[in-house]
């Protein structure tokens, strides 16, 4: 069986599958080169794997995960074109308190898009994950390497967004969503990214300012509330009331 054969008729009906080319020729201009896989274990795990490779901009995105996983290595469910499933490479100048940013930003980024393409009202769950409707709808994973001179650091920035996901594990039935749930329009995941990828470049090629910190608590869901922290391996409670200049 060939790969669409996966997906069922009736999912066909609606589901565009990933078009590198035409990916690429929305992109020209913004500096990203994607490549479209049907299948890999984690987009992830292969850009790490191969990061001196690959440049600045170099976007891996597959229609399924058989291994995608998130912060913390939980699982993250990715199943044949039911979602966004994608990676890319980001390098910058080394500097902890830009790094940080550059990690709730692009959530900013990927919230500001999916609104926007959507006309829901998609949130961020501090710091990073990405909500709707109170569930969760995506996650951002992050992997850093610096260079011996710590002069720049290479990230490999991955996210997964459930666009039509629909078979989830009966334990988390309550606690996630997928966007047309909520959408009355057919979504065009080629669209979604290309709107997302754009956003990032908007928002990530920016230094912190010291606007970023409203900007990012606009789209907060959780200040003010009781959250779990880990830090060198140990957990401990916090109330959240609001982000620092260290992000």
């Amino acid at each position: 069986m060939n790969f669409t054969g996966i997906i069922s008729q009736m999912d066909m009906k609606k589901v565009k599958l990933l078009d590198e080319n035409r990916l690429n020729l929305e992109l020209e201009n913004e500096g990203f080169k994607v490549c479209v896989l049907q299948e890999i274990e984690s987009t992830n795990s292969s850009l790490k794997a191969h990061l001196e490779q690959h440049h600045h901009g170099y976007v891996l995105v597959s229609e399924v995960q058989t291994k995608g996983r998130g912060r913390q290595e939980r699982s993250f469910i990715s199943n044949a074109s039911k979602g966004i499933y994608a990676s890319f490479v980001w390098r910058m100048k080394f500097d902890p308190q830009q790094l940080r940013w550059f990690s709730l930003m692009l959530a900013k980024a990927i919230v500001n898009a999916l609104n926007q393409s959507t006309a829901l009202d998609f949130k961020i769950k501090w710091p990073n994950d990405i909500y709707l409707e109170n569930k969760k709808c995506g996650g951002i994973l992050i992997e850093s390497e610096i260079n011996p001179e710590q002069t720049e650091v290479s990230l490999v920035c991955g996210f997964g967004i459930n666009v039509y996901q629909q078979d989830f594990p009966t334990e988390l039935k309550d606690k996630v969503i997928s966007i047309e749930d909520c959408c009355k329009h057919v979504l065009d995941r080629n669209e979604l990214l290309v709107e997302i990828l754009r956003e990032i470049n908007k928002q990530c090629l920016k230094p912190y300012q010291a606007h970023s910190k409203e900007l990012y608590m606009q789209s907060c869901i959780i200040p003010h509330k009781w959250v779990n922290i880990q830090q060198n391996r140990e957990f401990f409670k916090a109330k959240l009331i609001g982000i620092n200049d260290d992000a």
